[in-house]
């Protein structure tokens, strides 16, 4: 992702606090998102099986990207 320096100006004044509600907000989004897809690609899926499906996509995506320090996937 590419910022201009207006954005990391903005950012770099916002507090902690402001900082992370962003991120917070931008998660849920992506779960938004996640979810939207799981529900066009499984129409059939309850809510709960929706949740779980979510995880699951989490998890797999955890255990495949590599960790920042020590590079273990």
């Amino acid at each position: 992702m590419i910022f201009n320096e207006k954005q990391l100006e903005g950012y770099r004044n916002m507090s902690g606090e402001q900082r992370l509600l962003i991120a917070m907000q931008l998660s849920e989004m992506v779960r938004d998102i996640a979810r939207s897809g799981i529900i066009h690609q499984h129409p059939e899926f309850t809510q709960d099986e929706i949740e779980k499906e979510l995880q699951r996509r989490i998890e797999y995506g955890r255990k495949r990207i590599p960790c920042p320090y020590c590079g273990k996937v």
